[in-house]
């Protein structure tokens, strides 16, 4: 499948805020020369509510590469500041940046500093937003500087939770300046690793080791539930950077302009390994269950975790069960020193959406992705018509408040675009993210759409389609089928292509090939442990022998490994006596 086009904020706001003019600058300003005791007003996000509002704060501190501002009111002595404050840059800022590189923009010799606002905070202990790094003319709520946010309830400056957030945060600055497009799960898992390359034990190691099933790539929308997808995240890099020669080799990952797996491959591509995101994954899983002592691959040098079995098989039978895309089972075989057949079955296909189209076969998806920009344009003529209505259904799950997809129409050969209202597009932008009446949230089933292009008769415009996602966290996206302007006799039901441009967009049957990675771990009571790739044939079944005879353990290791989609895949494990 290929990948959708990166979002370009800029270009969008030009094209859809400011109706073709030119931004007066896409940067903000090169120095800042705030003095201490100057009060200013600066935009926070309220994590939890979604909206954003003002504080007023004072610069308490400057020191060579940060400015240190409290939010007026809070409680928070000069001194530890101090201390914070030198910790960071003496130990934090050097150790990061080693393993990195450098954060582009941010230099001693211009004045160009980071700001580092301590307030009362909702829904995180702190973050960095990518809004500031543009001006206001693209993002409204833009502080129009390199920017992290530090809650004031539960963190103290000096202290290794506050440093290690501030390490956390500093990777992302760093991430964004080298590729501002990277996936939430391979960002945040670089972070963790920021956080301990910088001195400090990320504590989202426990939470993996209690939900280890979860999906390593497709990082859930509810916060509250992220904990494992962090550690899960952060064991993984761990582990890369093990097989890759260590902790500074990364900086390569950052600079990669590819994104996620993708990203990952053309990285690894150039370390001369001859390895890939699968090789790397698959040795990974294992190593999650062994532990091994050494620099293997199958251990986990820097890492203490091992894995317990999820389930356990102590009879001949058949067990079923539903797992996450990039997760894993870990499937202990308890079946004494017999001999037993073992046969896996998967599916052969998976679901791209819940839903399937909405008549017919086919429909448009938008793909998925953070920071992209699909969109779905062709011409249509209304040069004899008297009124025109867009008629479409719509099924959409997109990140609500953060992502949005709009349906627009140009009359100057698409340079600038209006965005049409409907009966389920909110004006609602509490964020900032959104260009104009779009699809948030989530639609709850198939809706019917009806939008007026009136306005527009008497000639030939473009209609366009596109979803545009922000930086952190994607759901399944938008798809669009049923198509119709009944004015003008035109029909499009998706179920061939009827001269539509797709950047992005992908005509789909909803359904990917599903693919696994099945692999048997045999422990002997004395010697090394053996790994035993289960191979599969097309339809997804694999059929071997298994013996306990010898053996302290044995365990059959699972996963879902199809991308581009969230939608659980089923399996089954039969075990029958050996004949």
């Amino acid at each position: 499948m290929t990948a959708p086009p990166d979002r370009d904020l800029g270009q969008l706001a030009e094209r859809l805020l400011l109706k073709g003019q030119r931004l007066t600058s896409r940067d903000q300003p090169t120095s800042i020369t705030d003095e201490i005791g100057k009060t200013n007003t600066f935009w926070v996000v309220d994590l939890i509510d979604e909206r954003a509002y003002q504080v007023e704060a004072r610069l308490q501190l400057v020191t060579p590469r940060v400015h240190w501002y409290v939010e007026e009111g809070a409680s928070l002595p000069v001194e530890s500041l101090k201390r914070g404050a030198q910790a960071f840059e003496e130990t934090v800022l050097p150790r990061v940046t080693s393993a990195f590189g450098p954060r582009r923009g941010l230099s001693v010799e211009d004045g160009r500093r980071l700001t580092i606002l301590h307030t009362r905070l909702r829904g995180a202990a702190g973050y960095y937003s990518s809004s500031d790094e543009y001006p206001r003319e693209i993002q409204k709520f833009s502080n129009q500087r390199i920017m992290f946010y530090i809650s004031t309830d539960g963190l103290t400056p000096g202290t290794n939770s506050y440093l290690a957030v501030l390490a956390h945060e500093l990777q992302h600055a760093i991430h964004w300046s080298w590729d501002p497009t990277e996936e939430t799960w391979v960002n945040e898992g670089l972070s963790e690793v920021a956080t301990f390359v910088a001195g400090f034990e990320p504590g989202s190691t426990r939470a993996f080791l209690g939900n280890p099933t979860i999906s390593l790539t497709n990082w859930p929308e509810d916060n509250e539930k992220v904990g494992p997808n962090y550690g899960a995240a952060y064991v993984f890099f761990q582990y890369l950077a093990h097989r890759i020669g260590g902790y500074d080799k990364l900086r390569g990952l950052v600079e990669e302009a590819a994104d996620g797996i993708p990203g990952i491959d053309a990285f690894l591509a150039r370390q001369g390994q001859g390895l890939t995101f699968k090789d790397v994954f698959r040795d990974w899983l294992v190593a999650n269950y062994l532990d091994l002592p050494g620099r293997g691959p199958y251990s986990q040098p820097d890492v203490s975790i091992r894995i317990a079995p999820t389930k356990t098989i102590s009879r001949p039978g058949i067990d079923r069960g539903r797992m996450a895309q990039f997760g894993a089972e870990y499937i202990r075989l308890s079946l004494g020193d017999g001999t037993f057949a073992l046969s896996f079955q998967g599916d052969r296909d998976v679901r791209i959406l819940p839903v399937d189209p909405h008549g017919g076969q086919y429909c448009w998806w938008s793909n998925r992705g953070d920071s992209i920009d699909s969109t779905l344009t062709r011409e249509v003529d209304l040069s004899v018509a008297t009124r025109a209505t867009l008629e479409f259904w719509a099924w959409f799950s997109l990140e609500k408040s953060w992502d949005y997809a709009y349906v627009e129409v140009s009359t100057d050969g698409g340079r600038t675009w209006e965005i049409l209202k409907g009966n389920h597009t909110s004006p609602e932008n509490p964020i900032g993210n959104s260009f104009g009446h779009g699809f948030t949230g989530k639609s709850g089933g198939w809706v019917e759409e009806s939008m007026d292009l009136s306005p527009y008769i008497g000639g030939k415009i473009l209609l366009r389609f596109e979803n545009v996602t922000d930086d952190a966290i994607n759901t399944d996206g938008v798809c669009i089928d049923d198509i119709a302007i009944p004015e003008i006799g035109f029909v499009d039901d998706a179920e061939e292509e009827r001269g539509w441009t797709s950047l992005g967009f992908v005509r789909t049957n909803n359904l990917l090939r599903q693919e696994y990675l099945v692999q048997l771990v045999e422990t002997p009571r004395e010697g090394d442990p053996r790994v035993r790739p289960v191979t599969l044939d097309e339809n997804n079944r694999g059929d071997t022998v298994v013996s306990g005879a010898g053996l302290r353990d044995l365990a059959l290791v699972v996963s879902a490994t199809t991308p581009g989609t969230s939608q659980a895949a089923a399996y089954t494990v039969e075990v029958r006596p050996s004949p």
